[in-house]
């Protein structure tokens, strides 16, 4: 410990700092961060004990951003331009660790969409699995690894109304991402989703004793507001 290397101190007392890698493992990185702020660095684990901590966009009142390692991009969801249910944009791995990665830089990779909430995402090799919130229900979509506008498509479950959001995924290769889903009459279930061909696999599900979902049934409805809106 006598040869450890301070890499860099939160000298804000009004933010958090945390610490964790990207999925694909490449990068290390240092999020601050408070309930309107957020500040990102990131060290090139592949680069050697030398490798310097650069920040991606220096902290700026308002804006908030996250970002996961996706091939020679960086993936970020960000409150970027009064993007109040955030949007997906990507910036060069090569512009960031130049230290040109800030957000004059970032380019949008989805139109954004005041009507679908992006929670998070996570890169893997071959696609992108975004969790976010839409109609009033959480949701999961996927994009194909070009990060192609095109290519975005949202995981279509049986049930009306359910709970689902994206889980552990240890694996960057991996055909299939993790998603943890449950429902008024399905306990707590560990799904594979494979983009490629649709499929939806059941890994997991929490025992709940006597219980026979075969008797019950769960429908959504809606109300209409004055103005129009449905209302769940």
């Amino acid at each position: 410990q006598t040869e450890d290397v301070c890499l860099f101190t939160e000298e804000d007392e009004l933010f958090y700092l945390s610490a964790g890698k990207t999925t694909s493992g490449r990068f290390l990185v240092a999020s601050s961060g408070s309930s309107e702020t957020y500040e990102l660095h990131v060290v090139d684990l592949e680069a050697g004990n030398e490798a310097p901590l650069t920040v991606i966009q220096p902290r700026q009142f308002g804006l908030r951003y996250e970002v996961d390692h996706s091939g020679d991009s960086f993936l970020l969801w960000t409150n970027k331009d009064k993007a109040v249910e955030n949007r997906l944009m990507r910036v060069p791995v090569a512009a960031v660790l130049a230290g040109k990665g800030t957000q004059e830089s970032w380019e949008e990779v989805l139109p954004y969409d005041p009507s679908m909430r992006i929670e998070s995402a996570v890169a893997l090799k071959d696609f992108v699995a975004i969790e976010g919130r839409e109609e009033g229900l959480t949701q999961i979509w996927t994009l194909d690894g070009s990060l192609n506008a095109s290519s975005l498509k949202r995981v279509a479950f049986d049930e009306a109304l359910y709970e689902v959001e994206i889980g552990p995924n240890k694996e960057p290769g991996s055909s299939s991402v993790r998603i943890v889903y449950s429902s008024l009459t399905t306990p707590r279930t560990a799904i594979d989703f494979d983009p490629s061909t649709g499929k939806l696999e059941n890994v997991w599900r929490q025992e709940v004793p006597g219980l026979d979902p075969s008797r019950y049934e769960c429908r959504r409805l809606f109300a209409t507001a004055p103005d129009g809106a449905k209302i769940p």
